[in-house]
């Protein structure tokens, strides 16, 4: 079904490397595991396509042109044409040469090989790496279930192979199934059919069992929609496509057997139960990052606020009813990838990239529906299949920023063109090849280097966690900042490396330093309350202060900060103003320094108050226990009255003696 020649096999290995081993690239060495090595392997092998394709004479120069073509070549230019406004750093550029990137692919494709190579090496790549990763998959759930019944849904956590999380691991899953399939029916020898169907009947198992509800949708919603298609094309009781129902009730039962054996089942009925439910965990996160989004959007609602910056202006509107409340936790993006496109490139942005779908899948059904041959249909039908689950994933993942998912969108969407019956052809220019070779080297340096800095910077977190401030900051100066800004939870590098300085006693270098991570991210917590504190350190109060309150404006429960400026009103014998930010304080607060607070200030307001009343001679008598002003201030609190008139008025307390 895939076999490849022996003279063709260096002009096609670039596709199988794109799609089989880019996948399974990842580093240990990276915050990120995938992102960057396998753009940098995308690089790498769009090099070796190029450079193949110079001698080839296999290969097909025409560019297909088409409307697909047309809009994705808009959506390319205009992320380009947007980087040059607002937001220009290592990010944002990162951003939109991966789009850019990917449209060369795109276009390499469509020139240097015909339909029939770009079929077999998808067959053969995706059929390889879909053993692959079922095979791991299963055997890394029978490691997690020696430690007992599964825990539905958070052991499934655990199984997630070298993708970073068991979603991404999921959408892979989804994505090699219709082909794989596609393959346990087509293929012709029987040997093959058979590894294949037993492939298919896992996969399937997998994504039941790891009970990722966007990969549940995107199995539904996809068989329906293949289900409706075959109706319209009168194919449904094919006896080809018999095997397809005995692979699902193999894989059905399986899973539900192993739902009943193996897991707690009281768990994983709650999780199915709570399917449709948003008004807690992962679904009310979604929605409240949906809202910000949305603000965003009507902030700049036609070109937006510019690449890579969601993360960062996401930050302004706070994190209430957010996990992030603890501001420990930060977003990346939004869960939505259409609404991460209109936030960053404006509602022209989102048109350009919403037409690439909508044309790919109206060229796609067009053919489907005209087409006679049994083979082609039911791989133009795995094609649709897996743009089906695509725009799920759009609507509740983030396809978008990931490689192996922008990989998989570019070949399909290169066959879809390639699948035109009539398509019109733009001649190929030799300096296109000099134009593609400059611009894949230049994405290729600049990936590297960010590679560099993201291996620096995982070093200075990795210690700035075991308090080796020292090497926080000789990693930290190892990082091109230009290039490399921020980690990838929107902390700019500069931070650690001020946050090294400020407990080293250094404030006047951590001034600085926290001064270049705010002019990079103005909203971020830490940032603002960490700056706050060394302009006060540097005797810069009313700066201190107001930064500060800068900070409670947007994170209004963020205790740090109301313990800072507590603390800096009292110390700056503003203590009307310290007992106001301390009655801000959750009283259920476990931070030890609660109580100490209180009494320092619950002190001083007795003593003033005696001092005025000119009953000096008491303040000797005041108790030393922390208890007792913790007490006081909480009964002042019950009685829904101010502390002063509490002590002042009530006749225990109307007199300080030694009894007291």
């Amino acid at each position: 079904m895939f076999k490849i020649n022996n003279n063709k096999s260096a002009y096609i290995l670039p596709l199988w490397g794109l799609l089989l081993i880019v996948p399974l690239l990842f580093s240990t060495q990276l915050l990120d595991r995938g992102l960057l090595i396998r753009f940098i392997g995308v690089q790498l092998f769009m090099l070796i396509a190029l450079i193949t394709n110079f001698k080839s004479s296999n290969n097909h120069k025409d560019i297909p042109y088409s409307y697909l073509t047309i809009v994705y070549l808009f959506f390319a230019v205009y992320s380009l044409f947007r980087l040059f406004f607002d937001h220009i750093n290592g990010d944002s550029i990162f951003d939109v040469i991966k789009i850019i990137s990917f449209f060369l692919l795109f276009i390499i494709i469509l020139s240097n090989y015909s339909n029939i190579e770009l079929k077999r090496s998808l067959l053969g790549s995706i059929g390889v790496l879909g053993v692959i990763i079922s095979l791991w998959g299963i055997t890394e759930l029978i490691l997690v279930l020696q430690n007992g019944k599964l825990s539905i849904p958070l052991d499934t956590y655990q199984i997630k192979l070298i993708f970073g999380h068991r979603n991404l691991f999921s959408q892979l899953l989804f994505f090699t199934l219709p082909f794989i399939l596609y393959l346990s029916i087509f293929s012709k020898y029987k040997l093959k059919k058979s590894v294949f169907q037993i492939t298919t009947s896992i996969i399937l198992f997998l994504l039941i069992i790891l009970s990722n509800r966007a990969s549940w949708l995107a199995i539904a919603l996809a068989f329906t929609v293949v289900l409706i298609i075959l109706i319209l094309k009168k194919s449904l009781l094919n006896y080809k496509f018999r095997p397809v129902i005995f692979i699902l009730g193999i894989s059905l039962v399986s899973s539900l057997l192993f739902f009943n054996f193996f897991t707690k089942t009281n768990e994983a009925k709650s999780h199915f139960i709570s399917i449709a439910n948003s008004s807690d965990g992962s679904g009310k996160d979604r929605i409240e990052l949906w809202k910000r989004s949305l603000r965003i959007i009507e902030d700049r609602p036609f070109f937006g606020e510019g690449p890579a910056s969601w993360k960062i202006e996401m930050l302004k509107y706070g994190n209430k009813g957010l996990v992030s409340e603890d501001n420990i936790t930060f977003y990346q993006r939004p869960h939505n990838d259409f609404l991460w496109i209109a936030s960053e490139y404006g509602l022209l942005g989102l048109v350009f990239y919403s037409l690439i779908f909508i044309l790919a899948f109206v060229s796609l059904f067009k053919q489907i529906i005209n087409d006679t041959d049994e083979n082609n249909m039911a791989f133009k039908l795995a094609i649709f299949f897996s743009l089906v689950g695509f725009i799920v994933y759009s609507f509740l993942s983030f396809p978008h920023e990931r490689i192996i998912h922008n990989l998989i969108l570019t070949v399909l969407l290169a066959l879809i063109v390639k699948g035109d019956k009539n398509p019109i052809y733009l001649k190929y220019l030799k300096l296109y090849n000099i134009v593609f070779l400059m611009l894949i080297m230049a994405a290729l340096s600049f990936g590297s280097i960010r590679y560099i800095c993201e291996y620096h910077a995982r070093k200075a977190i990795f210690a700035k966690n075991r308090g080796d401030y020292n090497t926080v900051i000789n990693e930290v100066k190892k990082v091109n900042t230009s290039v490399y800004p921020m980690d990838p939870l929107s902390t700019p590098v500069y931070w650690y490396e001020g946050l090294a300085f400020y407990t080293k006693g250094d404030y006047t270098n951590a001034q600085k330093l926290f001064e270049k991570a705010y002019a990079i991210n103005p909203y971020h917590a830490h940032i603002l309350n960490n700056l706050a504190s060394s302009y006060l350190k540097n005797n810069n109060v009313d700066a201190g202060i107001d930064f500060y309150k800068k900070t409670l404006q947007i994170y209004p429960d963020f205790e740090e900060t109301k313990f800072n400026l507590c603390a800096a009103y009292f110390n700056n014998n503003t203590v009307d103003s310290a007992l106001f930010y301390l009655n801000e304080i959750d009283t259920k607060t476990e931070n030890p320094k609660y109580k100490t607070f209180i009494k320092a200030i619950v002190y001083n307001i007795i003593k003033d108050e005696l001092v005025k009343l000119g009953r000096d001679e008491e303040i000797q008598y005041l108790p030393k226990d922390e208890i007792w002003y913790y007490n006081l201030f909480l009964n002042s609190k019950k009685e829904n009255t101010s502390l002063k008139k509490y002590i002042f008025e009530n006749a225990e307390l109307v007199h300080f003696t030694k009894k007291q």
